[in-house]
Parts: C-alpha cells; structure tokens; sequence
C-alpha cells in the first residue's frame, strides 16, 4: 500500500527467483509515451507467461499505483483470461501450445490503499473473487536503510536469501486499534518519468481523434468539413518549409473543435513545448492548446482547465479567473514563420512559467509566473488543439510533454523576479526617455525653455510681466 511496501516486496519476489514483468512501464508507452500499440505490450506479456509456464517459475505482474484494465489485454491466443483462474492453468497450458511446470504462479503486485482496491481491482482484474489477497502491512516491513543494503548486494535468488528478509527487524511496533479513518477519493495520478514526443506524422491519427465538440455556441451541429485536420508541407518557402499538421477552422466561442489526445493515468507534466504558427484574426483565440483533467463534455470550463496557451494579438496564457497574460516578449508573431514556446509548470504552487522564441535565435528570459486557470486540477488527462475563427489556420510541426520528478518544483523564482524588475525598469527607462524627448522638443519650440537672460522659461517671464504691469498701473 505504500512506496515502501512495494519496493520490499518486489526485492523479497526477486531474491526468491521470480521472474517480473512491469506492466506498469508498458502502461507509461501506450497510454502517456504513446510509443507502444497494446497489440505489442500483449505479445510481450504472453511470451514471458509462456516462458513461466513452461520453467515452473512464479510471474509477478507489476501494476503500479494505476493499474490498467487487464481484460484489454487477454487475448484467447496469447493471454487468456482464464490464466488469472488458477484452477484453470492446465487448460490455459493446452491452448498456448505449452505444459505448466509445476511452481508455476500469476501474482499481481499493485501500490493501493485497501479501500481503493477492493473499490476498482474487481473492474479491473478477471476472475479476482478467486484469488487469494494480501495487504502488506507497513509495521511488518524492515527499515528502507536495510532494504538499500539487501538491494544493494543483491544474492543469488534463493529461498535462503528471501527468508534473510523476511528475518529482518521490522520497521516500527504494530500500531494499536484504532477506528478506522474515512478515505478520500484519489485521482489515478503517473508517477513514472517520461516522455511523449509528437511529430504528426503519418501514424498521427493513431494517437489523436477530432473534436470532440460537435455544436456550436448555439448549439447547432458544426458543418463537416468546415474543420479539417491533415498532414501538410509549411510553408512554401524551402528554406522554412517542415511537414506539419495543418488544423483549417474553427467554430465561433466554441472550444474543443480541432483534435484532442487522451492520457491514463492523470500527468503531471513539467515541461511542454511546441512549434507551430498561426493565420488568423487578431481578435479571436487561434492555435490553442488546453490541457484539462477531465474529458471536454460540453462546457470548458468543466473540464477543470489547468493550463491553456492561446494566440490572441500574441501569444497568452489563460491564467486564474480566466485572466489572459501575455506571453510574447520577443517580438510579434509573423505569418509564416515558426514560432517556438516552452512551458513549466510547477505543481507545487500550480504555476506556468512560459518562454517564447519567435524569432529562431533560442528563448527570450521568462519573467513571470501564471496560475493555472482552475487550481483545482490535480492532474492532465486531455489535450486539445482548436481554433475559434472559421477563417483561421494554425500548422504544428512537433509537440513535446515531459513529466520528470526531478523538476516538479521550480526553484528559480528568484531569477523570474530580477528579471521582472529588470524588464519593469527598462519600461520605466524608456517611457522616461520618450517624456524627456518631448520636453525637448517643446523647449526647443520655446514653450517651456529657460532664456539665457534671467533664467525664465516663457510662462514664468511672461507672468511677471503681467504682475509688473500690474504694480505699475
């Protein structure tokens, strides 16, 4: 039930000879990766239940703290389902071609509360009702300093050195009785680091679907073809030309129109960065990428947005209460030329920091933070591209999502802020020196420049003029 429990168990399975299948890093490629077809994450796992089978070993099945649903993955040829039904092993044997060795067992390894399993484990796993269940208690464990030595001198796998583990000191005296506390509902969230990187190539429908929002802001159906999505060559110059995804219409205040990727488990990503470019009105969001925890079933802002980017007269984040943030600070956006932007996130304070290169010479310094729209987000597990404008085309020619335990928090905050100052100070600098030009040139027209004489500017001599007329009258 706990990281620590997990890891002393798998060291325990290892000593004692087991073979071991990570299903959980299988579920990072499909699902968040999407690197791997379940059709390849099947065959992988039907031939190590072959070769178990065959050897008389015991497979542990690593399912994680997420685990997927293991009847997506049986298939009669490879992973029946009946191999979850020990009292059908021998049958199992028999139709993979194969003989069960005796020592041969399935177990299934998964990092939940007791609560949360015995809630989602019988959707999830076949034939379970049959199975036998053990909690690791964490009282029983021995100390994570003694688990680091054993892994670290890792024996030859034996009933011997599996039973030294089990000898070992436990972690701390059985907790006395106590009533049991309420659980809270927790979100299935990745705790893997990886990778998703998209180039939209020829496989890209493979991973994306369209839409998924079919009305308008009325409510009426959107026309087919008015949006389309297809793979192009952008633009016509050679020299800036890439292959891309072309993404042509939108529908008026309506999101969720273009194409949208799902993941599973929840992400937590801490890093996004993209290329793209965008026509379009100024007037209107265009090109923008969303990401929600929850799937897009009629009203954006149900999905709990966590972080949006929108081209809008620039480029903007959308950040608490729907508040647009300007993004661009390197220049205007050009038609026809890629534009670049890097996005981390902090969810630690849920904050975006953003950095744009538009004009390919690297990353413009970020200098700020944004919150996410909804701080309610817990996690990812939609992502949408759209444009608004039915005249507007946006192109994107690669999309990088990387979760990294590592980075989770942002730890130059104090740089953003110099920065900011830095940035605030030149604005105030240049503002002064436009005030100083036009003072010059007012004195220079002599408004307001002092004569050589007596040191008076216009105004002043003529108001003593007035005052010594007046004494003399």
């Amino acid at each position: 039930t706990t990281p620590l429990a997990t890891a002393a168990t798998l060291l325990y399975c290892q000593l004692a000879g087991c073979a071991i299948f990570n299903l959980q890093e299988l579920q990072v490629k499909i699902n968040l990766c999407k690197s791997m077809t379940l059709e390849a994450a099947r065959a992988e796992l039907g031939s190590i239940l072959k070769s178990s089978m065959t050897q008389g070993l015991r497979l542990v099945v690593l399912l994680g703290s997420a685990p997927p649903n293991l009847r997506r993955l049986c298939d009669a040829s490879q992973v029946p389902m009946d191999v979850f039904d020990f009292e059908k092993i021998s049958e199992v044997a028999q139709s993979l071609g194969t003989t069960c060795k005796r020592g041969f067992q399935l177990l299934l390894l998964t990092e939940m509360s007791k609560g949360k399993a015995e809630k989602s484990l019988p959707q999830l796993v076949p034939a379970i009702d049959e199975m036998a269940v053990m909690v690791v208690d964490k009282a029983s464990l021995p100390e994570s300093h003694i688990l680091e030595a054993a892994r670290a001198r890792l024996e030859r796998p034996s009933l011997r050195s599996s039973l030294k583990l089990l000898a070992a000191a436990a972690n701390v005296k059985p907790a006395e009785d106590v009533a049991p506390e309420m659980e809270v509902e927790e979100a299935e969230i990745n705790s893997q680091d990886f990778q998703y990187e998209e180039s939209f190539g020829s496989d890209w429908e493979e991973r994306w679907a369209s839409g998924p929002a079919e009305l308008d802001e009325n409510g009426k159906e959107i026309k087919r073809g008015l949006i389309n999505a297809k793979l192009v060559k952008y633009p016509s110059n050679p020299k800036d030309a890439k292959n891309c995804l072309q993404l042509m219409g939108g529908a008026a205040n309506a999101p969720c129109t273009g194409i949208w990727t799902s993941f599973r488990p929840l992400i937590r990503p801490t890093e996004v960065e993209f290329e793209f470019t965008v026509n379009g009105k100024v007037d209107m969001p265009n090109a923008s990428v969303v990401f929600t925890e929850r799937p897009f079933e009629g009203a954006l802002p149900d999905c709990k947005v966590g972080l949006q980017f929108t081209v809008r007269g620039g480029m903007q984040l959308c950040g608490g209460g729907g508040n647009l943030v300007r993004i661009s600070n390197d220049g205007k956006i050009q038609n026809d030329k890629w534009n670049k932007v890097l996005l981390k996130i902090d969810w630690a304070d849920k904050v975006v920091v953003a950095q744009v290169d538009t004009r390919g010479k690297g990353y413009a310094p970020a200098i700020q933070t944004v919150p996410f729209r909804d701080a309610s987000c817990v996690g990812f597990g939609a992502l949408f591209i759209y444009n608004t404008d039915t005249q507007a085309t946006c192109w994107f020619s690669s999309l990088r999502i990387k979760q990294s335990e590592a980075d989770m928090v942002l730890t130059d905050t104090d740089a953003l802020a110099a920065r900011r100052d830095l940035a605030d100070r030149l604005k105030q600098r240049e503002y002064q020196m436009a005030v100083d030009a036009d003072m010059e040139v007012g004195m220079k027209m002599g408004a307001i420049k002092s004569t050589t004489c007596h040191g008076m500017n216009l105004a002043m001599e003529q108001a003593a003029n007035n005052t010594s007329g007046q004494a003399l009258g």
